[in-house]
């Protein structure tokens, strides 16, 4: 048997089974068999295997005929099984009968193998996809079925300071939902910090744009890029509401920025490129309402 296979699941219980009966297996596993015979006579005790995927199995796998110590015979065989074949074990001679066991795979070959951990059955492979919960993956790597919130959510988790992402989802309300956190506090979410665009609504956000939102945005403050210099939302007033801006160069340094104009009010100070000398200078922006 392939070390894969055991590693992945481990060996199951062993199952007691019965002579001259025939087997389907379930998953992959292990047939062991031994015979005890106690009579007098010289013949030794023979005991037989068989295994294949017809019903019943014909083809003899294994089979042992156990030399005579002293009034006693012992035989014993061991052989594999695949999950979906047919098994069963005979004896050609009188002797006592023998004990059989069956030992599932916790894990297995074929396309739609069963995967178990200790005793339980929850974890399936179907055609390559994977199931946790669910015994038909819907068709995707991995599909993961009971993460219904935060305490029993599919969790991505490191493996030395115990940060963590949840992902879960819920009827009510009907949402999905992404969470960072570690045992002490829950932590910052970051898209694309080797670059990129990220859009909402749009497969294809808007070049130059970092973050494109096909639709409406709600919002009770907008900042400048340090979270600073922000303004509420409710005073960009109604769609009806005009207003009027106001751009100042500064300069090096946002210390050399003049003050908004009475009656005018502060927006932000940012940094931008000069279009004459290429360089780094300061905006300040100013806006009015009437």
């Amino acid at each position: 048997m392939a070390g894969g296979l055991l590693g992945a699941g481990g060996l199951g219980d062993w199952e007691a089974r019965v002579l001259n009966t025939v087997y389907q297996a379930a998953t992959d596993g292990i047939v062991v068999a031994h015979l005890r015979d106690d009579e007098s006579d010289s013949d030794a005790c023979s005991i037989l295997g068989y295994t294949d995927s017809s019903n019943p199995p014909t083809t003899l796998r294994a089979r042992d005929e156990g030399d005579r110590l002293a009034d006693v015979d012992w035989a014993s065989i061991t052989f594999p099984v695949k999950k979906g074949d047919y098994w069963k074990v005979a004896r050609d001679d009188s002797a006592d009968t023998p004990k059989v066991y069956w030992i599932p795979l916790n894990s297995g070959g074929g396309s739609d193998s069963l995967w178990t951990s200790g005793v339980g059955d929850n974890i399936y492979r179907v055609d390559g996809s994977v199931g946790i919960g669910m015994t038909n993956p819907w068709g995707g790597p991995l599909t993961v079925f009971g993460a219904t919130s935060v305490d029993d959510a599919f969790r991505i988790m490191s493996d030395t300071d115990g940060e963590y992402m949840n992902f879960w989802k819920t009827d009510s309300p009907d949402a999905g939902y992404i969470q960072v956190g570690d045992a002490d506090d829950w932590r910052t979410l970051v898209l694309q910090p080797h670059g990129g665009n990220v859009g909402i609504g749009t497969t294809e956000p808007s070049g130059g744009l970092k973050f494109d939102v096909e639709g409406k945005i709600g919002a009770t403050e907008y900042c400048d890029e340090n979270g600073v210099n922000c303004v509420a939302a409710s005073e960009f007033g109604s769609a009806s509401t005009n207003y009027a801006w106001m751009s100042m160069g500064c300069g090096s340094s946002a210390a050399y920025c003049p003050s908004c104009p009475s009656g005018w009010n502060l927006y932000a100070t940012s940094s931008a490129i000069s279009p004459l000398s290429g360089g780094t200078g300061y905006v300040r922006t100013c806006y009015k309402e009437f």
